[in-house]
């Protein structure tokens, strides 16, 4: 008899194709299904990984900047200071990891206002609010500041203003 074959590409998951080989019942060859008979090479693969490992890095960052939030409602400030610079370190963009450092750093300040490399701290923090504000200000679309921002911006410039008034 006659047979008829047809190749069928059918995606899966992970954004490839699984080759398929069907042929008429009248034959009596059975169905296959295998891999891929078109080699994809090493740009494929290269692609594949550099996903993989970004989808790797996003996650830990959000680990690292949800971990530091955790950990600022514990009011353990150092912590939460470390963990949002391990996000930071991942991810410099990353807006909440920046404001949960800065968060952690105000409140850092406020406790021990005597220190030495207070004014060097508060200058960093009021860098990283500006930072904050850039990256937000290029993302599609542009995202305002969450109040909060604003807050800890005021809250630093009064730490500078008691560090520096002679009558405190």
């Amino acid at each position: 008899g006659d047979r008829l074959g047809a190749v069928v590409d059918v995606p899966d998951d992970d954004d490839d194709a699984t080759t398929t080989t069907a042929t008429s019942a009248a034959a009596g060859e059975p169905t296959t299904t295998g891999p891929p008979e078109r080699n994809h090479g090493a740009e494929w693969e290269e692609e594949r990984n550099r996903r993989s490992d970004r989808r790797q890095r996003d996650t830990k960052v959000t680990l690292f900047s949800n971990s530091a939030e955790c950990y600022l409602r514990l009011h353990d400030d150092a912590k939460a200071e470390e963990a949002a610079s391990k996000a930071l370190e991942l991810d410099e963009a990353c807006v909440k990891a920046r404001v949960r450092r800065v968060k952690a750093i105000v409140r850092r300040l406020e406790k021990d206002t005597n220190q030495s490399d207070l004014d060097e701290d508060v200058e960093f923090a009021l860098m990283e609010i500006e930072q904050a504000n850039f990256d937000l200000s290029r993302e599609k679309p542009p995202r305002l500041p969450p109040p909060e921002v604003d807050a800890l911006q005021k809250r630093l410039q009064a730490l500078l203003q008691n560090r520096r008034s002679p009558w405190l």
